[in-house]
């Protein structure tokens, strides 16, 4: 998956505390009015009481065939499933798991790509759309049947992730390498309507951090049903984006973060891992009283869990996973938020190391689970009412 531990660590942006930095790119257009510190700490757990905050609902696992490959990026939209593998595909599938469609066009042809950087779900369109970076094209399918409609040029910006919100295609444009002079595409967020031409620009690349350039980039924007979060490179804030405003949301203080002179002096990030700072914020959810992200720590890749009623961190570690509560069996890295629950991918390796699925008191698509032909399996979780002190 697009989220797989040690990529992240090699290549995670990092995010550093520089209160003249954010201060810079906070503009009138963006309102902090709403704006909440979540501080940090990582303390030993009893991970049985997770099952008081979250409860699994159902498990739907995936048609077998085609047999995925690793998970770039899975998108739950208007009751379909869309998954990126590293096939370069993208597989839809209904609620159930049953398979309704697949793109798998590498070519060089009509609605062919030569490779699949982005996904992006216009639902207002009903078009799955496809950025192609190296042929600096927007490809678009037809969201019900995955049958190829159109193509447009893209020649810049070179956008890192892409979501559609409210209206609006988001480019998240951490580079502007390939356009230095163009200064009005050199932000980290810009909008569009129609996918092409560009409307608004927000925070301004500052020199150090455009330069600072990584193999790959993490996702930057995280869907919670209709809620759109971004956070980008380089900040510890998350924010709330929408067609109307930008809402600074959460600034999360992690242990030990990572010192800006990090990226100003421009040095390796494997030396990271040798330290233990802190970075990296990423996979940021939204559901009910929860707020779910991730970071690194050192060369650790850590998962927290926020509750937002009571103001508080439930939980922040390496790893989360399910116990002897039999609300919550099984438990791996969240992926999203679909109709008003955490949804999360159990691959095959996964659930093949997990002796619990053979319990006969959980379902069978867990117990009769085959890690050697079956797909992932997506789990779907409820937020139990938050525990009040």
């Amino acid at each position: 998956m697009r989220n797989v531990i040690i990529i992240l660590l090699f290549i995670s942006a990092i995010s550093c505390r520089n209160e003249n930095r954010e201060q810079r790119n906070l503009d009138s257009r963006i309102s902090a009015e709403y704006l909440e510190t979540i501080t940090v700490n990582v303390d030993d757990f009893d991970f049985d009481q997770l099952g008081n905050w979250l409860k699994a609902d159902k498990y739907v696992k995936l048609a077998p065939t085609p047999l995925l490959s690793v998970i770039k990026d899975i998108q739950i939209r208007e009751g379909k499933i869309f998954i990126h593998d590293a096939f370069a595909r993208i597989v839809c599938y209904d609620m159930q798991g049953k398979l309704l469609w697949l793109i798998d066009a590498e070519g060089v042809g009509p609605g062919e790509y030569t490779s699949i950087h982005e996904l992006v779900i216009n639902t207002e369109t009903s078009e799955v759309v496809i950025y192609d970076n190296p042929a600096l094209s927007l490809l678009f399918y037809d969201m019900k049947t995955g049958r190829y409609l159109r193509t447009e040029k893209l020649f810049k910006p070179n956008p890192t992730d892409i979501a559609f919100a409210d209206g609006l295609y988001f480019y998240d444009s951490q580079y502007h390498n390939n356009y230095p002079n163009d200064t009005m595409l050199h932000y980290s967020l810009l909008t569009s309507r129609d996918g092409i031409n560009i409307e608004q620009r927000f925070f301004k690349h500052d020199d150090s951090e455009a330069e600072y350039m990584f193999s790959d980039s993490p996702k930057n924007f995280y869907y919670s049903d209709s809620l759109l979060l971004y956070c980008k490179n380089f900040d510890n804030i998350i924010y709330q984006i929408g067609a109307n405003r930008i809402n600074a949301r959460y600034q999360i203080n992690l242990p030990d973060p990572l010192p800006c002179s990090f990226i100003e002096d421009k040095i390796n990030p494997i030396e990271m891992l040798k330290s233990s700072y802190s970075s990296g914020i990423t996979n940021v959810y939204e559901c009910g009283s929860l707020l779910y992200f991730c970071y690194t720590k050192g060369d650790a890749y850590m998962m927290s869990l926020y509750d937002r009623d009571n103001q508080e961190m439930i939980y922040s570690g390496r790893r989360m996973f399910g116990g002897n509560n039999p609300n919550l069996p099984l438990l791996r890295l969240m992926d999203g938020v679909y109709k008003g629950q955490f949804f999360s991918v159990l691959t095959p390796e996964y659930l093949g190391d997990s002796t619990i699925c053979s319990q006969p008191a959980y379902p069978d698509v867990l117990r009769d689970y085959n890690s050697d032909d079956d797909n992932p399996v997506i789990a779907f979780y409820d937020v139990i009412r938050s525990q009040s002190k």
